[in-house]
């Protein structure tokens, strides 16, 4: 998770974090800040279903979906500039 964060920072031009959140208080953040959006009816990035995700999945075997699919993904770093691109060109208000 550490060189994804990197290297998204360094594709999107900005400093990675400082810090390291211990996960209980992510979990306890993400848990409250969920609750009073939603009470105001409003929507946030990161849900608790994206954070047990976040630390449920581990690595996957793409080799089925390779052979049966002809899967060729891309690499890693185009996947996350795309991803920048596409976060950068979004109105967030």
């Amino acid at each position: 998770m550490g060189e994804i964060v990197s290297k998204t920072a360094r594709y999107a031009g900005v400093a990675p974090p400082r810090i390291v959140v211990p996960k209980w208080l992510l979990k306890a953040s993400v848990w409250l800040t969920e609750k009073l959006t939603h009470a105001v009816g409003k929507e946030t990035v990161f849900t608790m279903s994206s954070i047990v995700l976040m630390d449920t999945m581990g690595a996957v075997d793409n080799e089925k979906a390779r052979r049966e699919l002809h899967w060729e993904p891309r690499p890693m770093e185009d996947s996350l500039r795309r991803a920048v691109d596409w976060f950068q060109g979004r109105d967030v208000s």
